[in-house]
């Protein structure tokens, strides 16, 4: 192995201690200097715990189990005609979480619009800059909800999936209700 390295490394030449430097004392770097007793991940919890994402009131409302809520309010409601009042439900849950949304923005909205003033252009026109920009990206986020807002109401954009999910539950409970009443309720036969 050493003539295996030798070859790939080649030789190389060590100097040999002199006599004058025999008498010094070389001090050998202790060996906690080098390693860690901890594992990785005891350091990194040392810095403070990471806190979890939170969900936004739309992901939170996107989470929900639409199929299933559309086969429970079928089935407990024991008619089809209660499928246009679901959908209202879901539209309007929407529609609030998007007023509330909207409400945020246009906080953040003026509370920029006060700081976008000319001296902190005259100032520092780089940070003028960035208001500008985080302005203009607010403004771009209100019109999307505002726009989100009203198609809500037709079950159209962000809602689409719930209103889909929400009719497929719907009707399944619905087929489940009637097969219960045919299949396991008495008949009287002749």
């Amino acid at each position: 192995m050493t003539t295996f390295m030798k070859k790939l490394f080649g030789s190389r030449q060590v100097e040999t201690p002199q006599a004058d430097k025999k008498d010094q004392f070389i001090p050998i770097p202790d060996k906690y200097l080098f390693t860690e007793d901890r594992h990785p991940e005891e350091m990194i919890e040392s810095r403070g715990p990471s806190k979890p994402k939170e969900k936004t009131l739309l992901e939170d409302l996107l989470s929900q189990d639409f199929m299933l809520k559309g086969e429970r309010d079928a089935y407990s409601s024991k008619d089809m005609t209660a499928l246009g009042e679901g959908l209202k439900l879901i539209a309007m849950e929407f529609r609030q979480v998007y007023d509330k949304a909207i409400l945020e923005l246009d906080e953040k909205i003026e509370f920029l619009r006060l700081h976008l003033t000319d001296t902190l252009e005259e100032e520092s026109m780089a940070l003028h800059d960035k208001v500008y920009h985080s302005l203009s990206l607010l403004k771009k986020q209100k019109l999307d909800l505002v726009t989100q807002k009203d198609l809500a109401m037709t079950g159209e954009g962000y809602i689409e999936k719930a209103y889909t999910e929400y009719k497929v539950g719907f009707i399944r409970g619905y087929g489940l209700y009637l097969e219960g009443e045919v299949l396991f309720k008495p008949t009287k036969t002749l």
